[in-house]
C-alpha cells in the first residue's frame, strides 16, 4: 500500500461508488483507505472493513448471537460479549479491545478460536473465555473487527493496550527449562540465538 498513488485511490474510489454491493470491493477499498491513515468517520475507513462479514466463506454470517448487537452505546455496567472467530491473528490482535471495553468498567466474555483461548484466558479484563456461544444474556455483543469502527480508532489511540498478554506460569517455566537445557548441553551454546515470533 505504500506505492499507492493518488491516482489510484481515486480508482478504488471510483470502483466502490460503482459497485456499491461489491463486498469484495468494498472491503479491499476499506483496507486501501486504512493503509492511507483515513481513520475518521468521514473517511469511512473503519466503517467500509464491515464489508468483511459479507465476503462468502468467511463462515462470520452464522456467528450471530440473539441479543443486541453493539453500535456504539455507553457500555458501564453492560455484559459485553465480543466475538472473534475470524483468522487467529485477527483475534490476538483485536482480543486488545477486551482491555478497552473493561475500562469502560463493561464486563467482558470472549467468543474465540479454541487455538487462542488460552491466551485470552491469560487476560485480566476478561471474565470468561468461551469457544462456543454462550447462551448470555448480554447486554450487547460485536464482532471483534467492528470494534475499531464504534470506538472511532485514530493513531493517536493506539495501541488500546500493551501489553495484553501473557504466558500461563506452566508455559513460562516450560520454555524456561527447555532453553536452560539448550544452555548445558555444551552443544555450541553460545553461538545461539533465539527468536520470539
Amino acid at each position: 500500500m505504500a506505492g499507492l498513488s493518488r491516482v489510484g485511490h481515486i480508482v478504488w474510489k471510483e470502483a466502490a461508488r460503482l459497485l456499491p454491493d461489491n463486498p469484495y470491493l468494498q472491503f479491499h477499498f476499506a483496507g486501501v483507505q486504512l493503509a492511507l491513515g483515513e481513520y475518521d468517520e468521514d473517511d469511512e475507513g473503519w466503517k467500509r472493513y464491515r464489508w468483511f462479514y459479507d465476503i462468502p466463506g468467511t463462515g462470520n454470517q452464522q456467528i450471530r448471537p440473539t441479543f443486541p448487537e453493539w453500535n456504539g452505546e455507553p457500555v458501564t455496567g453492560c455484559q459485553f460479549l465480543l466475538v472473534g472467530k475470524q483468522g487467529r491473528g485477527d483475534e490476538i490482535q483485536f482480543l486488545r479491545f477486551a482491555n478497552w471495553l473493561h475500562s469502560q468498567e463493561a464486563t467482558v466474555d470472549v467468543l474465540v478460536s479454541e487455538s487462542i483461548s488460552c491466551l485470552a484466558n491469560s487476560m485480566t479484563s476478561i471474565r470468561t473465555v468461551f469457544t462456543t456461544i454462550p447462551p448470555g444474556p448480554y447486554t450487547y455483543w460485536c464482532h471483534m473487527l467492528r470494534m475499531p469502527e464504534h470506538v472511532k480508532l485514530d493513531l493517536e489511540m493506539l495501541p488500546v493496550a500493551m501489553p495484553y498478554l501473557s504466558a500461563t506460569p506452566d508455559k513460562q517455566h516450560q520454555w524456561k527449562t527447555y532453553i536452560d537445557a539448550m544452555s548445558l548441553s555444551g552443544t555450541n551454546a553460545k553461538n545461539k540465538s533465539i527468536g520470539l515470533v
